[in-house]
């Protein structure tokens, strides 16, 4: 599309306010993202222009203050123009913290692809703790309200904001309505961090909860909002062993889940990255349920996006290597996505393992 038959900043602007306050509806945040990334003058005029225009309303500066991380990392020469805008809407303000002015935060938070792997084998092996520790209070609502709120309130001492720890407090309440909702509105009454929460998860909506117990929900946020009040500084309470356990193996896991995105980042956008991220991943498994994780994951994406790429290696490190074995023998792959020659090759790499969804009745790989 031509810049001339694009809309005009103004008109954006009026779309992305009316969006931001009706969700339901189609809204033009694709093109504003676009123009941050390819016209960065142009999305910081849209930025500009939500803050004059509605500077105190929250669903709006909370759209707003989404972006302008991605502005930053674009081009962080808009800093001291975005540390201006912040005066203008107090909302905005509330919503951004000093990090986002540090140019390093932009940086990747790891040096090479195998410091990259380690992390994702420890968000591989918090997830092997985390899901038997959640089984055992899956179907006790009290004990699953405490944890619920015990995340959201010690989320920030993790370096989590409130949309990284909200989904649990949600969850509980889907699952056992009004079973927990008075133990959720009495929590809201002592914690501005579970205020928040609620306030947070407002656009997932109700799901099959009824419309009284759902505005319920909703009111026991009152008046606060994620633009009218601080994150707080976080707090624990003392929780019984098995329940810290709990606690500790779920922001494990939380706070490592970016090595996963990062690992199939790599694949897709730098695939020699991505081969050493796998390599690496492979090398330092210690369970069948980590190679098959890689497998199933990055590895089955590698071959599937570059199948003759990567052919002779799989077959050379397989050849020496059980673990690749095992991991190919997780992986699925379509002749629709790998050519028959190659898939031939994998299967056999993969000791006549790895699974080729659309094969043909009595295909085999030799």
């Amino acid at each position: 599309m031509s810049r001339e038959s694009e809309p005009s900043v103004d008109d954006v602007v009026t779309e992305l306010i009316g969006w931001a306050r009706d969700r339901t509806r189609d809204g033009p945040v694709s093109r504003f993202e676009r123009w941050i990334r390819e016209e960065p003058e142009r999305g910081w005029e849209v930025l500009r222009q939500l803050v004059a225009r509605v500077p105190l309303d929250a669903e709006v500066m909370f759209q707003t203050a989404f972006r302008v991380p991605q502005l930053l990392q674009r081009d962080f020469s808009y800093r001291d123009r975005v540390l201006a805008l912040l005066k203008e809407s107090r909302y905005l303000d509330a919503l951004i913290g000093p990090e986002l002015f540090i140019e390093a935060e932009y940086g990747p938070r790891y040096g090479e692809p195998e410091q990259l792997a380690e992390i994702w084998l420890r968000h591989a092996r918090a997830a092997d703790t985390l899901h038997p520790l959640e089984r055992r209070i899956v179907d006790d609502h009290g004990s699953r309200v405490r944890f619920a709120v015990e995340l959201v309130e010690r989320g920030p001492l993790h370096g989590l904001h409130t949309d990284d720890v909200d989904g649990p407090l949600l969850d509980v309440l889907r699952r056992f309505g009004d079973a927990v909702i008075g133990d959720i509105e009495a929590a809201a009454r002592r914690s501005i961090a579970v205020r928040r929460a609620i306030w947070s998860v407002r656009h997932q909506g109700p799901g099959k909860l009824s419309p009284d117990l759902w505005a319920r929900f909703q009111g026991a946020a009152g008046d606060t909002n994620i633009c009218n009040s601080r994150l707080p500084g976080g707090e624990a309470h003392g929780m019984e062993p098995a329940m810290e356990e709990l606690l500790r193996a779920w922001f494990a896991h939380r706070t490592t889940y970016w090595a996963w995105e990062e690992v199939q980042h790599l694949v897709w956008k730098e695939p020699e990255n991505g081969w050493r991220a796998i390599v690496a991943i492979v090398a330092g498994a210690t369970s069948q349920d980590e190679l098959a994780g890689c497998g199933a994951g990055p590895l089955e994406d590698l071959i599937r996006a570059q199948p003759a790429r990567f052919i002779d290696r799989v077959e050379d490190l397989a050849g020496r290597s059980e673990a690749l074995r095992d991991a190919l023998a997780a992986a699925w792959v379509t002749l629709a996505d790998v050519p028959e020659s190659l898939a031939r090759r994998y299967v056999k790499a993969s000791g006549d393992r790895l699974k080729v969804l659309d094969a043909p009745e009595g295909w085999a790989a030799d």
